[in-house]
This record gives structure tokens, sequence and C-alpha cells, in this order.
């Protein structure tokens, strides 16, 4: 491919997962073309929910950033979208690429309008996946489904579950640091410290939160773990509260800035949680996962990349891979890992790790 250096536009659909699963596709592109300038445009911050700029800022791989417009009433929608057409238009960007894996829920539809606005935005050559596989099929992992979208430009790609993924260091980040460590200062020396996500965007994947408590009281009893917190503003009320019906102790990231989350999650030795951005993150930062996943998705596709991760699902229901948001059974079967066996994971991963001093 003759683009020396090409203006590239990437567009999106970003959450806080699908940020970081797309990491070895941007390295690649980076690798490929060290001069290029590349622009990520994708929703921000739609809905409460992260956003790439904030997790992705600022650390090498994304040179811009640009927000679809979401919000306000059509004529509203109509008129920004028109503006950022203007503006993109005079960038005059020779490669276009809608980077998503070609699962669901994405749809052709969705990847036919991204290519439309890549069109529109003035793109040279629009690079985009050209089907979306069944749920039943067997998937690659979506960090590697993700890189083959590049598979087009006939670049070198690294052979499945061995593209590199590691989150780059953020530039400046000296703030986020400090903050990490103040945070972190309660957390006694030589403690496991794990971090912890009780919750999840979708009802589907959440286990019990009575189990969670079971497990970390029993865990905190046994062995010298301190708990780390991750989320949302909204999954402060749930840790404050385990913590304190518990008479346990631990310290929470909850509704923290990415940067210092990312910060904390660097000085965590292990994740327990749902399958979340958090355990992405986690990933992300060579942490080794004990991760509850729901049987929505098909085995595999969203497992934390990477090696030692130990992943609890309950295989062969009859209603795996349902992609429900929502169980619609009143049991919710695929999220009955028993609690013993979630604290028989943890602690044989308490046991095997050398904790920092």
């Amino acid at each position: 491919m003759s683009l020396s250096p090409p203006n590239i536009l990437i567009i999106s659909n970003c959450r806080f997962g699908d940020s970081l699963v797309m990491m070895p596709a941007l390295q690649r592109l980076k690798a490929s073309f060290p001069q290029a300038s590349i622009c990520l445009l994708s929703e921000r911050d739609a809905n409460g929910t992260v956003s790439a700029d904030q997790i992705l800022g600022g650390r090498g791989l994304v040179d811009e950033f640009e927000a679809l417009p979401m919000t306000g009433g059509k004529l509203g929608r109509l008129v920004s979208r028109l503006r950022l057409m203007l503006k993109l238009r005079r960038r005059a960007f020779d490669l276009g690429i809608v980077l998503m894996p070609p699962y669901p829920p994405l749809t052709m539809a969705l990847v036919n309008r991204f290519s439309l606005y890549l069109k529109l935005f003035g793109v040279k050559r629009i690079i985009a996946p050209t089907q979306i596989l069944d749920f039943n099929e067997k998937h690659l992992n979506v960090v590697d489904a993700t890189l083959q979208v590049l598979s087009a430009l006939d670049l070198p790609l690294p052979s499945p579950s061995h593209a590199p993924y590691s989150l780059p260091p953020l530039q400046n980040g000296a703030e986020a640091e400090k903050e990490a460590d103040a945070m972190m200062a309660s957390a006694p020396e030589g403690f496991y410290r794990l971090a912890v996500a009780l919750g999840t965007n979708m009802p589907a994947k959440q286990w019990p939160l009575d189990n969670f408590a079971i497990v970390l009281k029993r865990l905190c009893g046994e062995t010298s773990v301190w708990p780390v917190f991750f989320g949302g503003k909204e999954d402060e009320k749930k840790a404050l509260n385990l913590l304190q019906q518990n008479n346990l102790h631990g310290t929470l990231v909850t509704g923290r800035p990415l940067s210092a989350a990312a910060a904390v999650m660097a000085r965590c030795d292990g994740y327990f949680g749902h399958d979340t951005g958090v355990m992405h993150l986690a990933a992300a930062l060579g942490k080794p996962c004990v991760a509850l996943f729901s049987s929505r998705d098909p085995v595999g596709m969203w497992d934390p990349y990477g090696e030692g991760h130990t992943i609890l699902r309950i295989n062969g229901l009859p209603c795996a891979n349902c992609g429900a948001v929502v169980c619609p059974k009143s049991d919710h079967p695929c999220m009955k890992q028993s609690p013993e066996d979630v604290f028989t994971a943890l602690k044989t991963l308490v046991q095997s790790t050398v904790v920092r001093q």
C-alpha cells in the first residue's frame, strides 16, 4: 500500500472494552505507518459510558479524537454532523477504516452506515468488515478479530492469540500516578491487591452481589487479600455496603477518572469480577483474571486476552449464545457459578502469585 505518510480516519462504536481490544490494531497501524496521523471518530460519553479518548488519549496510539454527534434533536444532530463532515473533508484522509470485530451486535447496516460516513468525509480508500459472523460459528477473540479487519491492507499481522496486548504508558501521567499512590496508601504491605468489579452494564452478566460478599469475606479471612473496587459511581454504594456489612476493609476506585483508575490497576496483582471493560483493563496491564462469564456470547469471544486467566462459565446450556442483555429466564441459569468454585479459583490465584513488597 503506497501511502506515505497517510492520514488515517478510524470510525468505531467505542466503549470502554471496545477501546481496549482495538489496541493491537492501532499498534499495527502505527508500526506500519510511523508518520501517519490517526484520527479516531466515535461516540463520546453517550449515556455516561466511558469514551475512547478517556482510555486511549495521551498513549501514543491516536493523534486526534473526534466525537460523532449523538445527542439533541434530529435537526440539531443533522447540523452537527454537517459541520463535522465539512471539518473532516478538509483533512483529505487517505484511508478510512471501520474498525470493529465482525460479531453481533454489529450489523452490516451499521457497517454500511459508517462506510457511508467515510465516503461523505471524502476518504480516498475505505476498509471495513465484509460480513457479520453468526453467533453459532467458531469465533476468534475480539482482539484478534478486530486486528483481522486490517488484513485487507496486506500488512504483516500476528497470528491469533499472539497479538501484542498491553496498555501503553500515559504520556504526562505524573498527576495520575500521584493520585493512584494516594488512593493505594492504605493498602497494607505484603497483601495481595485484588481488583474487584461488582457491577456490569448488562443484567444478563450479573452474578449475585450476595455471592461476591460470601467469596470476599472468606477470601479475606483465609488469605492476605486487600480488595480494590473498580466501576462507576453506581457501583460505589454496592462496594461500601459489602465492606460495611461484612466488616471488611478495602479501597474504592469507583467513579474516578480513567487515567487514575488505570494507574491504580497497574498497582494491583489480579482481577476478580464480570466480563467488563475493567476486566479488559486488567488484562491490558498484565493482571491475571478470575472472570465470571455468562453464556450470552460464544465461548472465547470476549475472554480476557493473553495467558494466565481463569474463566468461570456454565457451559452446555441450550440457551447459550442468546445475546440477551436481560436474561429472560427467572433463574438466570448461566450465572449460577458456585461461591465455592469461585473461592477456590481465587485462592489458587492468590497463593500462586508473588506479592509485591
